[in-house]
């Protein structure tokens, strides 16, 4: 008998029904979480501050996006081994409420994060004003949290969104809130 070359297939790999069934099964996939975001994203949308004359000045937007990322990030960071130092900083850059509100959450960590050597930077990836005015403004933050545990050596990474509340006090910016979106 002659030798037989194998047979190959007429039909290219992308033409087979069960990977076509996949991609669209796939894309099928991807669309309900964009969807599902989007549907996130609207129903957790800060409200809009209407007061004062808006802030247009490209300069001054800047500014108050500098001042929103870091103070906001700034919220939400500490070390085990300056916690108290950190709360004290954090609260020169706070209104008297939410300062209040902040050093009552912090004290309600400080044990933990003292005995298990917990230590969480936040950093700030990007920032979009949502609304300014000249008294009042709303920022929206993108950032990293790092969360280590020095006890057990855990590292824990994880990105949230944080709506960042300012006023202005005596010329300058304070934060009047901070809300993670997660």
């Amino acid at each position: 008998m002659p030798d037989q070359a194998p047979r190959t297939s007429e039909t290219s790999a992308l033409a087979s029904p069960w990977l076509t069934a996949l991609l669209g099964v796939t894309a099928t996939v991807l669309a309900v979480l964009v969807a599902l975001q989007v549907h996130d994203d609207r129903q957790t949308a800060p409200t809009r501050v209407a007061t004062g004359a808006a802030l247009t000045d490209a300069g001054a937007r800047d500014r108050l996006l500098d001042v929103a990322a870091t103070a906001g990030t700034r919220v939400l960071s500490y070390h085990h081994d300056t916690f108290d130092a950190d709360v004290t900083a954090t609260q020169r850059s706070l209104t008297a409420d939410f300062a209040d509100e902040y050093a009552a959450a912090m004290q309600q960590v400080r044990a933990d994060t003292v005995r298990d050597e917990i230590d969480q930077e936040t950093t700030a990836v990007s920032s979009a004003v949502v609304s300014a005015t000249d008294a009042r403004a709303e920022v929206l933050v993108f950032a990293n949290q790092q969360t280590t545990a020095g006890a057990s050596g855990a590292r824990r990474v994880r990105r949230t969104r944080l709506v960042v509340r300012l006023v202005r006090e005596e010329g300058r910016w304070t934060v009047a809130g901070v809300t993670a979106l997660g």
